[in-house]
């Protein structure tokens, strides 16, 4: 049984099948100002040194976002780097292990020193 603000009981089946209230509950949160996806600009994402990383952050960048590209060493970003300046477009690169909190905090502490927020989290690394 549930028990709604007013006090009075109520089946609780009944009211899921009677449809849902378009308003959410109450304590739930909810967005207060919409957020234009073209506002969402700062992207992280995680392996981009080849693959669907590499490819993502070339074309996010090309598409003007702030591509933060990330790897576990970046001493293999050529490939990156290359296909970035194939496409005239410019990210960051900065080492993250995903298998490392330590590293996660670090990569995730210098983006938001430089930006002040992260939008878009892009988790394309594998663990294990």
């Amino acid at each position: 049984m549930l028990q709604p603000a007013d006090g009075k009981t109520t089946d609780g089946r009944r009211q899921m099948m009677a449809g849902h209230s378009r308003r959410p509950p109450r304590g739930a949160p909810c967005i207060q100002h919409p957020i234009a996806i073209s506002d969402l600009t700062v992207t992280l994402i995680t392996a981009c040194s080849s693959g669907f990383g590499l490819g993502t952050a070339v074309h996010l960048a090309a598409r003007g976002q702030t591509v933060y590209a990330t790897m576990r060493n970046v001493g293999s970003a050529s490939a990156l780097r290359e296909a970035a300046a194939a496409d005239g477009v410019t990210l960051a690169v900065l080492p993250l292990d995903v298998d490392d909190p330590h590293s996660v905090e670090g990569a995730v502490a210098e983006v938001l020193s430089r930006e002040g927020r992260i939008d878009v989290l892009v988790n394309n690394a594998g663990v294990g």
